[in-house]
């Protein structure tokens, strides 16, 4: 993963989230799971890191000015274990997406969890993770990659890549993904 931010990387390792200023090649920040958990999914999108660790997802932000990595929202526990997650901005993937109010969070998270074989996308709202969307994916295949795809100005798609090669695609609707999440619908 690579954040948007000049002079930096994260790489993202079973034991940790690592930040390296890649001029100095120095370590400016790290942090790891408590316990013995182990990270096994991890997403980034600008100065946004998501990993999961069993069954709870962390979302991070990472800070320019303090050079520290923060929570940017609660972390979410979740029913089963994460078998892929990815990360979207409406407003930074469709700057024409002005009519959706985004003052508040435009961002969604998308994972695969095993053994529900299902997909579930959560929207930030209020400094917590917010289900808004469940989607089972049928048959004994699991989701092994989440992605999602803007193929027309207002047209998302969520890509489902699964355990055999076969990739699902499903319609999202930001919009009423985000008022079903504030309670708006």
């Amino acid at each position: 993963s690579a954040l948007s931010l000049p002079h930096h990387l994260v790489q993202v390792t079973p034991k940790a989230i690592y930040i390296v200023n890649s001029d100095s090649k120095g370590q400016v920040d790290v942090w790891s799971p408590t316990g013995n958990s182990r990270l096994s999914v991890a997403a980034s999108l600008g100065d946004l890191i998501a990993v999961g660790s069993g069954s709870t997802l962390h979302l991070f932000r990472f800070n320019p000015t303090t050079k520290k990595l923060e929570v940017f929202c609660a972390p979410a526990s979740l029913s089963r274990e994460l078998s892929c997650v990815t990360l979207y901005d409406v407003a930074e993937a469709n700057p024409a997406a002005g009519s959706m109010d985004t003052s508040e969070s435009a961002i969604f998270v998308g994972i695969g969890l095993w053994q529900e074989n299902s997909v579930a996308i959560m929207s930030v709202e209020g400094g917590k993770l917010v289900p808004v969307l469940t989607e089972g994916m049928g048959g004994e295949m699991m989701a092994r990659s989440v992605l999602f795809v803007s193929y027309e100005k207002s047209l998302i798609h969520l890509l489902v890549g699964m355990g055999d090669g076969s990739v699902n695609s499903y319609v999202f609707d930001a919009q009423a993904a985000k008022a079903a999440a504030t309670g708006a619908a």
